[in-house]
């Protein structure tokens, strides 16, 4: 069961609501509560995963039961410039949107493909464009072997 936050269209005031339903944050949706509520008006995901700790708080939280999704929220655009892929040198580098390069070259014994390279240099860049990203690699496909 996940917490999340909303608020109703043309109100300020935010809500809790719990839920078992995949909600998108930032997603505009019809709802019923307690299979008996049907809203009118439409509500705004503020938040998906609230910490139950927030939640402790409050007193009655009610339930979504089913929800109609109106509007989504945008697609996130990449947070990249421009990719490079070069199949001769087996490498793929992206220029992200600040300005920062992140390269990786597929490793012997490995055969070249441009999807997990361009995943692996998103991967790179969550480690801060350090190679550790490889460690944790190593470790996780061991241990599904």
């Amino acid at each position: 069961m996940n917490f999340v936050k909303v608020k109703f269209k043309n109100y300020y005031k935010e809500y809790y609501f719990k839920t078992d339903l995949n909600l998108i944050s930032g997603g505009v949706y019809y709802i019923v509560a307690d299979n008996k509520t049907k809203y009118d008006t439409p509500v705004f995901i503020v938040d998906n995963n609230v910490p139950k700790s927030v939640i402790q708080y409050i007193g009655n939280i009610r339930t979504i039961t089913s929800a109609r999704l109106i509007c989504a929220p945008p697609k996130p655009d990449g947070f990249f410039d421009k990719i490079w892929v070069n199949k001769e040198k087996r490498t793929v580098v992206i220029k992200w949107k600040d300005g920062v390069k992140t390269k990786v070259k597929c490793q012997d014994g490995d055969s070249f493909d441009a999807e997990k390279g361009i995943a692996l240099c998103y991967m790179k860049r969550f480690f801060e464009n350090r190679g550790c990203y490889n460690d944790v690699l190593k470790k996780y496909a061991e241990t599904t072997e």
